[in-house]
């Protein structure tokens, strides 16, 4: 009689290296949560918001702007001296146009830039929360229209408190209020200072991102985790963030050097 028993195959070498290291297989496995959760569609569908919003953001700055100098006839005025001055020919007359336009049109623009930019607000969170209930895979019961919409719309109001803690923590990192504080105590000539004040601006900094993260991972998902299971995660993309920052800064400063680089590196970056 034939032996139908068969030898288990060997394991890969990626298997075996899942298996000697637990952070890299943390590491595949949330690749793979990824791709079954349709992340890619996500984050498509978060990136899309994001560029919708922008146009109805430049129109509330531009109603806000125009309601602004409509109710300081010496700014207004000073501007439009400044403009005559500095932009001379048809470019200051356009100009001039456009500031005439923002505070005639500032009703109109600010009602459609609010309403506009409330519809892509809510699409932006309420795609955001998906995806993150998604990639903790947690079951989520069904609730009401209404009720969903008004809890995105809370959750975005506290995810923009969140934000503004966040900016001011890094504010304070900022390379104007280190040195007041330095010269408040007189450490100009200290040895090292310069090193020092950047450790520590990159050091806030990463410390305000990692909150934000972390209250994003933990509170933004349908089914809010705890704050524990989100603080190593939160840590990892604050990290990473201000990585690409930095990164970021020097690419910048790089590609702009050239005729090119005028032209086309902000538009990259």
């Amino acid at each position: 009689m034939a032996d139908d028993s068969t030898e288990p195959s060997k394991p890969g070498f990626l298997e075996r290296q899942r298996a000697a290291h637990p952070a890299l297989d943390h590491l595949v496995r949330a690749g793979l949560r990824y791709q079954e959760q349709k992340g890619d569609y996500y984050a498509a569908g978060i990136t899309y918001f994001s560029v919708l919003s922008l146009i109805p953001i430049l129109m509330l700055s531009f109603s806000i702007a125009g309601f602004v100098l409509a109710g300081r006839p010496e700014t207004l005025e000073q501007l439009q001296t400044a403009i005559a001055q500095n932009i001379p020919g048809e470019l200051g007359a356009t100009v001039q146009g456009l500031v005439d336009s923002a505070i005639a049109s500032r009703s109109a623009v600010g009602t459609v830039g609010l309403l506009t930019a409330a519809y892509a607000g809510i699409g932006w969170i309420t795609n955001l929360r998906d995806a993150l209930t998604a990639m903790w895979d947690h079951p989520h019961g069904k609730t009401g229209f209404v009720r969903t919409k008004v809890n995105d719309v809370l959750t975005l109001l506290g995810l923009g408190l969140a934000i503004v803690a966040s900016l001011a923590l890094s504010a304070a990192s900022s390379g104007p209020v280190m040195d007041f504080f330095v010269g408040l105590l007189r450490l100009e000539n200290v040895p090292g200072i310069g090193v020092a004040l950047t450790v520590a601006t990159i050091a806030i900094s990463v410390c305000a991102t990692w909150v934000l993260f972390t209250w994003v991972i933990a509170r933004l998902p349908r089914e809010p985790v705890t704050f524990r299971s989100a603080m190593r995660a939160g840590l990892l993309a604050a990290v990473a963030f201000e990585v690409f920052k930095q990164v970021g800064s020097i690419y910048l400063s790089r590609v702009t050097s050239g005729p090119a680089g005028v032209a086309f590196g902000p538009i990259l970056g």
